[in-house]
């Protein structure tokens, strides 16, 4: 029996892509708690509403899984969603189901693809935080329960940006990239406070302190759930000690997830002689078969990934955008080597790993450095990267504990 009722926002959950599938997997799995979605505006909504790219009817068909994992909807603003008018008044819209309701909001702030239905102006204005979603959620709800998920992927503090203004540019490889990223950063900023300003109504879900730190939003009450996600495939089962010359860049291939400094890292290890191809996984973007790198595109198949990466001699990960990098983890899961920037989340859990070598974040000499000494020392799998990958295989006890922090963090607010 239902304990409680959430009233949830998930984006992408009619079709759910990225972490949104972790989400997907807790809610399916919960017993004690009810879902009610509110439909958000999202990728999905995008497509389907002004790409044209997603028929209704596929929508639809999710929507009927969704029910038989007991999964409702509210009917009301499917229909809004259905007939492409939700982005005209969300804060009127929202609030009906809002008011002295229990919220889960799977992605705290998440509205990149807002921009596409309001003026440019609104959502370049550093002080607009362009979420009328989370505005209503903490004036009008009994309880607001945000994961940290979207907010606090990437450094927040406008003293990091300013401080390292050139060698951001130069990692995002222009000067337009990084304005873009200083200006989001200080709209997450906002979120932040607007968090904080009302933090009786407020429990923080995340899986690491390192996020709580990155959006300096310690003092909101919170819980720490870790893990909070099940690989489908056990990548111990793909460990290869047969390594070839190559190295990888596995994840989206975004400037802010390190793929130019990847690129300007593995060339200059080449000519090092250290490493001799790089392969990307998740990109038709890139290919420069001059100098040995070649994109693999996006491949579906995770046998097929973790036997590619399997093989590699090391993997080249300087993301200053991550929680906690699925990609990672699946990479020293098969047992090949990572070398990253530091990043307080993926810190807090790889850095205990014999298989990951953390340099700090625009040190390109010491990233290459670290990617030549991981070639030629060749780490071993350990056995906390093995039970690191143990627990993450079990989704019913993944759920469970997610399950349990949102009831007691409901309980404490009574």
């Amino acid at each position: 029996m239902n304990k409680y009722i959430l009233k949830a926002r998930i984006r992408d959950i009619f079709n759910p892509i990225g972490s949104e599938t972790v989400t997907l997997n807790w809610i399916k799995r919960f017993k004690r708690l009810k879902i009610v979605v509110l439909p958000t505006i999202d990728l999905n909504y995008l497509k389907l509403c002004k790409l044209r790219s997603l028929d209704k009817s596929q929508i639809e068909y999710n929507i009927e899984s969704l029910a038989k994992n007991g999964i409702e909807i509210e009917d009301k603003l499917l229909d809004y969603y259905l007939k492409c008018e939700l982005y005209k008044c969300q804060q009127e819209i929202y609030k009906k189901y809002i008011i002295d309701e229990i919220i889960f909001d799977s992605a705290i702030g998440y509205d990149f693809v807002i921009k596409s239905f309001i003026d440019l102006v609104e959502i370049i204005n550093p002080w607009n935080p362009v979420n009328p979603f989370l505005q209503v959620s903490l004036k009008y709800s009994r309880l607001y329960l945000g994961v940290l998920r979207f907010l606090g992927t990437m450094p927040i503090s406008l003293n990091f940006y300013i401080r390292n203004f050139i060698p951001l540019s130069r990692f995002l490889g222009n000067i337009t990239q990084t304005i873009g990223t200083l200006l989001y950063a200080n709209i997450h900023n906002r979120w932040a406070h607007l968090i904080k300003q009302n933090k009786q109504k407020v429990h923080l879900i995340t899986n690491s302190y390192g996020t709580l730190t990155k959006t300096n939003l310690k003092d909101v009450p919170h819980s720490v759930v870790f893990p909070w996600l099940a690989l489908e495939i056990n990548p111990l089962k793909f460990v290869s000690s047969q390594k070839e010359n190559y190295a990888v860049f596995y994840g989206r291939p975004d400037p802010i997830k390190g793929i130019n400094e990847a690129i300007k890292a593995f060339k200059l290890a080449r000519k090092k002689g250290c490493i001799d191809k790089l392969y990307i996984i998740g990109s038709n973007l890139i290919n420069d078969v001059n100098n040995n790198i070649f994109s693999l595109g996006w491949i579906n198949s995770k046998e097929k990934i973790y036997t590619i990466l399997s093989k590699a001699s090391v993997a080249i990960y300087p993301s200053l955008s991550d929680n906690f990098s699925i990609s990672v983890l699946e990479t020293i899961g098969v047992g090949t080597p990572v070398v990253m920037y530091h990043n307080q989340s993926n810190y807090e859990h790889f850095s205990r790993s014999n298989l990951v070598k953390i340099v700090k974040e625009f040190d390109l000499e010491g990233l290459v450095n670290a990617i030549c000494e991981t070639v030629r020392n060749r780490p071993e799998l350990d056995n906390y990267t093995i039970n690191l990958i143990r627990t993450h295989l079990d989704w019913e006890t993944v759920t469970n504990n997610v399950e349990n922090a949102i009831i007691q963090a409901i309980e404490r607010k009574k």
